[in-house]
């Protein structure tokens, strides 16, 4: 075996990673949204296979199927890959991307709300971090 082929493989594991964290990225934003991975993959015209594939890092999602769903999702297409430079590989902000889910559903549910009960709701949770 020779080296070159070695340094593939070590560069297609790496990838790998990387693949993984976009799809946990494409799967929590679908989420936080409340999409299915089949009403994803209609906007999209991929199928809900495909989804499925992305979002457990087992295919590739492409530079256009990315840009895509960045766009169906409603975040810019560096969304998909926060929390991989400088901080220790894809699962380093993991917490940060809990948080973020978590708006996006309240936000959601928020948005179901007249705007005077929306402005109570902030203001109780604004009181609650108060010191």
């Amino acid at each position: 075996m020779t080296g070159n082929s070695k340094r593939g493989r070590r560069g297609r594991r790496d990838s790998d990673g990387i693949d993984a964290h976009i799809g946990r990225r494409l799967r929590e934003r679908r989420r936080a949204l409340g999409l299915s991975q089949a009403e994803l993959a209609a906007r999209l015209a991929f199928t809900a296979a495909q989804v499925n594939r992305y979002e457990h890092g087992t295919t590739r999602l492409s530079a256009a199927g990315l840009w895509r769903a960045a766009e169906t999702l409603g975040v810019a297409p560096s969304y998909f890959f926060d929390g991989l430079a400088g901080q220790g590989g894809p699962d380093a902000a993991a917490p940060d991307l809990e948080i973020e889910a978590r708006a996006l559903v309240l936000a959601r549910h928020l948005r179901r709300l007249g705007a005077d009960v929306q402005e109570k709701l902030i203001g109780f949770i604004a009181s609650l971090t108060r010191d």
